[in-house]
Parts: C-alpha cells; sequence; structure tokens
C-alpha cells in the first residue's frame, strides 16, 4: 500500500533545478552526438578524398583535385605523395611547385621539414644552386629536430665545394659536427673535412673532395595510382 505522506514529501531539488539539470544533460548529448556526426563526416570526406586521388589517371588530375580540396591531414600526405610523383618523372618544377603547396597550406605540420628539405632538393636539381643552399642551411638551423636537418647541412657544406668556396665548406661542416654529433653526418663531415684542400698554412695535402650523391626518398612511401 502506498504511504501518501512520502508523496507530499518535497523532492530533494525544486522543479525549476530538475528542469535546469534535465536541459544541460540533454545539451551536453546534443553536443557529443554533433561531435560523433562530425567525425565521422570528416572520416567520410578523407576516404573520398583518397578514392578521388587512386582514381585519377595522370599527376595533372591530381594536381588539379589537391588544388580544390581542403586542407586535411589527409590532403597533406597526399601533397607530398604527388610532389615526389613529380620528382621521380624528372619534372622538378612541378615538384617545386607541389612542396611549396603544401609548406604553404601546412606551415604547422609534423613533415614540414621533410617537405622543406624536398623543396631544397628540387631547386638544386634546377640548377638555382644558391637558393638550394639557402634552403638547405635554413633547416639545418632551424628545423634541428628534423631527421634530415644534419643531412641539409652537408648539402649545403658540398655545395659551397663545388663552388670551391672552402672557407664556407669547413665552417658548415664545422658546425654540422657541433649541432649533430652523434649523427652519421658528423661523421661525413669529418671524412669531408679531410678532403678539403688545406687551410692557408697548413701543411695538410689537399685531396678531391667527393662529389655529391643523389637523394634517393624525399617522402614516405605512399601507395599511388599508376
Amino acid at each position: 500500500m502506498i504511504d501518501e505522506r512520502k508523496l507530499e514529501e518535497p523532492l530533494p531539488i525544486s522543479w525549476d533545478q530538475l528542469r535546469i539539470v534535465l536541459g544541460v544533460v540533454i545539451a551536453v548529448a546534443l553536443v557529443i552526438m554533433v561531435y560523433i556526426f562530425n567525425v565521422g563526416q570528416k572520416a567520410a570526406a578523407e576516404a573520398r578524398l583518397q578514392s578521388l586521388y587512386r582514381s585519377t589517371a595522370t599527376t595533372e588530375q591530381r594536381h588539379e583535385l589537391l588544388s580544390r580540396s581542403e586542407a586535411t591531414p589527409t590532403a597533406a600526405l597526399l601533397w607530398l605523395q604527388l610532389a615526389r610523383e613529380y620528382f621521380e618523372k624528372n619534372e622538378y618544377n612541378k615538384s617545386l611547385e607541389a612542396f611549396e603547396s603544401f609548406i604553404g597550406r601546412f606551415p604547422k605540420h609534423s613533415l614540414l621539414p621533410t617537405a622543406e628539405y624536398g623543396r631544397a632538393v628540387s631547386l638544386l636539381y634546377l640548377g638555382r644552386t644558391d637558393e638550394a643552399q639557402g634552403a638547405f642551411v635554413s633547416i639545418g638551423y632551424n628545423q634541428q629536430a628534423a631527421a634530415y636537418a644534419p643531412l641539409a647541412l652537408i648539402q649545403a657544406a658540398r655545395i659551397a665545394i663545388e663552388k670551391k668556396n672552402f672557407s664556407e665548406a669547413r665552417r658548415l661542416l664545422r658546425e654540422t659536427q657541433q649541432l649533430y654529433s652523434q649523427s652519421v653526418a658528423a661523421f661525413e663531415a669529418q671524412s669531408l673535412l679531410r678532403d678539403l684542400p688545406p687551410e692557408p698554412n697548413s701543411p695538410t695535402a689537399s685531396v678531391s673532395p667527393t662529389p655529391p650523391s643523389p637523394v634517393q626518398s624525399l617522402v614516405p612511401t605512399a601507395s599511388s595510382p599508376n
């Protein structure tokens, strides 16, 4: 039997307070639902972009597709993939453009140093050695946490060697040893230093410098259409 006295007891909170609590709960639930919906929409958009990229037949079509795409994580990786495709086809002007598009669209991306290194290499292969050297030096000094940074300074030193600017080459190689003492580049710098002509008033015999080796891979390998 229901105790009617209990029905007359006041609620722990008033009806106005209860409506406020319920309103907050409903609002939070709606926010969560919208977030989940947006995440799903973004995931679908990313998958759709990948599918469209794979369906293209030429690099020109891929470039046009990415130019019209939003700056998403998938688009960032595809821009790097496109730049690599151009580079492997010896289309260095277009690889330079693609790397610069990545840099402009994704200035805070974790792969920015990779794009900057690719840009420098493209400049080098285009014969724009002064610009390439400046780009390599910038990476070596300003992106010290990047895997490419020690190699960038080595490449800058090699360009100085080709120009027969041996004093600049020595400076770059010694700074490579100082900044990246635990890297393989530090040992390469030591080898190149030994091969340089002797400094003024130095009895060390001169040895012909080692020519620069071509860069084999610019960006992480990713699947791409034929």
